[in-house]
Order: structure tokens, then C-alpha cells, then sequence
């Protein structure tokens, strides 16, 4: 028996506040994207893209914009899911991309050397950030259950690499990809950083 087709996009769009920015920005293409790769459906990823790229039929500077954040929702996302069904999902989006959006988004996404700070401060900031007063606590806590190799790793890595690189993706944005992620895989008490 074939998987229920996805909601149209129009519906997914509904569930989301009024976006003020262009569509091609709408938060809805990111967070249905985490969670189909969260709930195992990273395969159903180019189903998401086939809607994304027909309501922006007309423009593929537009469809280039998405699915450039879709990637991003995706790679920021992957040390939460998994790194390998992180792999599927996004070798699944580029095989979906026509090949004039995918030349769109053939420069990788470096870090760019005009950011303030380095990944360690940016993680540093952004874990600070989240966790207020309990972030030593919660570092603390990281690194009493793994040995000592969790905290480090998680703020330099995750917070700093990933998740406080703000050039796609804003901090807002990022913050909700985490949060869909955390519930679609049943991890909702980690949701709340």
C-alpha cells in the first residue's frame, strides 16, 4: 500500500503564521522538510520539492532560494536525525533539483570569513544564549554522561558550526527546525533548548 500523498503546500502554509517575506522564504518548506526526514521519510523529500518547484514554476532564481534553505534545514538538523538518513534526504533533494537550480546552488556553503566570530565564540554565544543561567549546568550535564566529550563537542560543533551560522537560515528559523526535529522524534524534553 502506497504512503498518503502530502499535504498540498497551500495547507502546510496555513499551519504557519503569515510569513512577511517572499514564499520561496516560507518556513513551511523547512519544517516539512525536518520532519519528513525526522519521521524516516527522508525518501519523500522529492515529493516536497515537486510541490515547492511548481508553486515557484516561474522563477528559478525563487526555487534556487528554497531549496537552498531546505539543504540548510537539512545539514543543521543532521546531528539531531542521523547523519546517514541526513545523507539520503539531501542526496534525495539534489536528484530532484532541475539541473538549472542545481547549478544555482553549486557553491558550497563555507564559512564566511566576515562572520564577527569563530565557531567556538558563535556556539559559545548561541549556547548561552538558549540556555541562560542553567548553561553551565546543562554543559555540565553533556559532558557527565559522555565522559567528558559531548559539552565541548556540542558547542563547537552543533552550536557553532551548524547552528549559529545565520547566512541561510536565522537564528529564529534554526531554532524552529530543531524544535520540529526534537518532537517528530520523540525527544520533546531536549526541544526546549
Amino acid at each position: 500500500m502506497p504512503p498518503p500523498s502530502l499535504p498540498t503546500l497551500e495547507s502546510l502554509t496555513a499551519l504557519f503564521p503569515p510569513d512577511r517575506h517572499a514564499p520561496e522564504h516560507s518556513t513551511a518548506y523547512i519544517y516539512t522538510g525536518v520532519a519528513l526526514l525526522a519521521l524516516g521519510c527522508e525518501k519523500r523529500i522529492p515529493e516536497l520539492w515537486q510541490q515547492i518547484a511548481g508553486a515557484h514554476a516561474d522563477s528559478a532564481a525563487a526555487q534556487a532560494t528554497a531549496a537552498r534553505r531546505l539543504r540548510e534545514a537539512l545539514v543543521k538538523c543532521s546531528p539531531l536525525i542521523g547523519f546517514p538518513r541526513a545523507i539520503n534526504a539531501l542526496t534525495s533533494l539534489r536528484a530532484a533539483l532541475a539541473p538549472a537550480v542545481a547549478a544555482r546552488l553549486e557553491q558550497p556553503c563555507l564559512a564566511d570569513p566576515a562572520l564577527p566570530c569563530s565557531p567556538e565564540a558563535g556556539g559559545e554565544a548561541l549556547f548561552a544564549n538558549i540556555y541562560g543561567r542553567h548553561a553551565g549546568r546543562v554543559r555540565a550535564a553533556l559532558d557527565d554522561i559522555s565522559g567528558a566529550r559531548l559539552g565541548d563537542f556540542a558547542v563547537r560543533c552543533i552550536y557553532g558550526e551548524l547552528l549559529a551560522d545565520g547566512r541561510v537560515l536565522g537564528a529564529r528559523e534554526s531554532a524552529g527546525c530543531v524544535f520540529v526535529a526534537c518532537l517528530a522524534v520523540g525527544a520533546g524534553p531536549q526541544a526546549k533548548g
